[in-house]
């Protein structure tokens, strides 16, 4: 009887650990998300031909070189990769993960190559960065370009039309430059074989003489990558109250404002009905065990749950090979014969067929 008790005591200690709510909660840090950079065109273009999306027999050239400035005569492609060389430092600085497409102005990889880069890291987001030009040396500003429902960007376009206005206008507030606008591209081969989020930023017209030198000033350019930055991160990092996932877990969102989420240091939580185990990081406990600061054992399930059974009638659960019973708080029978009859060791485990 008194090895029954001791299984079933749930101390007044660990009743106030878990009723208590600490006040100091902490901001979330965040699992890292990954960011694809396209830096646009390479030297020389690349002249072979790929299909405009896995849907169509159009073909078109791989890439044609791009724009130069008409008073720097400095290629596109050389501002591309300084922004995209700059935007990826500051991702980083976020906490992103950042791959880059290519690292040299001699890469000129075709654009399925470009979105299959995106698709095979599974990325958040695919930022492609160019700049425009047209006959018509007036015309200044930054536009965006996002996929039309086409291909297998059927499925991300409009979450990617959402990022896309989003980082425009934080790059125009960052630039003080021409707002141009968004704009859905059905015929861009990197559009319509992306499987995930996709945007394409024009950051001005290399035709325009003042427009092309800023394009080149270094301070400029850090502008617009600050500018870039600050939009796929209030792209990437938006939360809602409550429950949220990435490709981290799942965690819990208490102040979006402010950015406070439970942890380790907010112990036990009860969420609609049941109790859950957070960890310092702020991802709630799943598929595994967890031991209080007074030696009891708890098990969260695959749904981040803890596990327990009810009055005299414990959960019984198969893990790795063995098989434990918890009681109505959780707590891991060990050391003692459940209320059922069976009888746990020392480590919880099942040893013996059930009592005659």
């Amino acid at each position: 009887m008194k090895r029954l008790i001791a299984c079933f005591l749930f101390t007044a200690v660990f009743l106030t650990s878990i009723i208590l709510i600490p006040n100091n909660q902490i901001a979330f840090a965040a699992g890292k998300k990954v960011v694809v950079i396209d830096p646009g065109h390479g030297a020389g273009g690349n002249s072979g031909y790929e299909l405009q999306s896995p849907d169509s027999n159009i073909t078109k050239i791989k890439d044609g070189g791009g724009t130069q400035g008409v008073a720097t005569g400095v290629p596109e492609y050389a501002v591309t990769l300084k922004v995209a060389n700059k935007l990826k430092a500051l991702l980083e600085q976020n906490n992103f993960t950042v791959i880059m497409t290519k690292t040299q102005d001699s890469e000129a990889p075709g654009n399925i190559e470009r979105a299959e880069v995106g698709n095979n890291n599974n990325a958040d987001l695919v930022i492609r960065l160019h700049c425009d030009g047209i006959d018509n040396q007036n015309i200044t500003g930054a536009s965006m370009l996002v996929p039309a429902p086409v291909g297998y960007a059927s499925s991300i376009s409009g979450v990617s039309a959402e990022y896309g206005q989003t980082i425009l206008d934080s790059l125009v507030a960052s630039a003080g430059m021409n707002n141009k606008g968004v704009v859905q591209r059905s015929d861009l081969t990197g559009f319509n074989w992306s499987k995930v989020p996709v945007v394409l930023v024009e950051m001005g017209f290399m035709s325009n003489p003042q427009e092309d030198r800023l394009l080149n000033d270094d301070s400029y350019e850090n502008k617009l990558s600050q500018g870039l930055c600050s939009g796929i991160v209030k792209c990437l990092n938006k939360t809602k109250l409550g429950w949220n996932q990435n490709n981290v877990g799942w965690w819990y969102c208490t102040d979006v404002d402010n950015g406070y989420y439970y942890t380790a240091d907010n112990g036990w939580k009860a969420i609609n009905g049941q109790w859950y185990v957070f960890n310092a990081s702020g991802y709630a406990l799943e598929n595994t065990w967890y031991t209080d600061s007074n030696g009891h054992k708890y098990y969260l399930d695959s749904d981040c749950m803890r596990v327990n059974g009810v009055k005299d009638k414990p959960r019984w659960m198969h893990i790795n090979g063995s098989d434990y019973a918890f009681n109505e708080e959780g707590q891991l029978y060990v050391d003692c014969t459940t209320p059922d009859g069976y009888k746990v060791d020392k480590n919880g485990v099942y040893i013996i067929d059930k009592e005659k």
